[in-house]
């Protein structure tokens, strides 16, 4: 269900909380959270995760340089401090002007601030693969 998702987040790899805790030692792997999504078939919201261990190394370099931001970033997201949560996705483009998933938040914290939140919004996007 994933697999649609990773040309609009930029991620080679995407894959969802319970499969990379299933994996055997996932600390060893590089991922970063990505977010909150409804997919086609689920009604709960799923957490997202990219593993960026098979990116070119600069590129793998700067996620990881932006790791904590982004994630930060991402919970202040869901939190719904949009202003906030931004700002600090500017930072990590700042750093890494490639970072897909950074420029997708940038514009919805941009959305959400100008227009509101949609009442049904679970913290997560409907996301549909295309």
């Amino acid at each position: 269900r994933l697999e649609g998702l990773t040309k609009l987040y930029g991620a080679g790899i995407m894959i969802s909380q319970q499969t990379l805790y299933n994996l055997n030692q996932f600390q060893k792997y590089s991922y970063r959270f990505l977010d909150r999504v409804k997919v086609k078939g689920k009604n709960k919201p799923v957490a997202v995760f990219e593993l960026f261990d098979q990116d070119q190394p600069q590129l793998k370099e700067l996620k990881r340089k932006t790791k904590s931001n982004f994630e930060q970033a991402a919970f202040l997201y869901h939190r719904q401090a949009f202003a906030q949560a931004e700002q600090i996705f500017q930072s990590v483009l700042h750093t890494n002007p490639q970072d897909k998933a950074a420029m997708l938040y940038v514009k919805r914290c941009q959305r959400y601030q100008t227009y509101g939140v949609p009442e049904d919004w679970e913290r997560a996007e409907a996301l549909h693969e295309s």
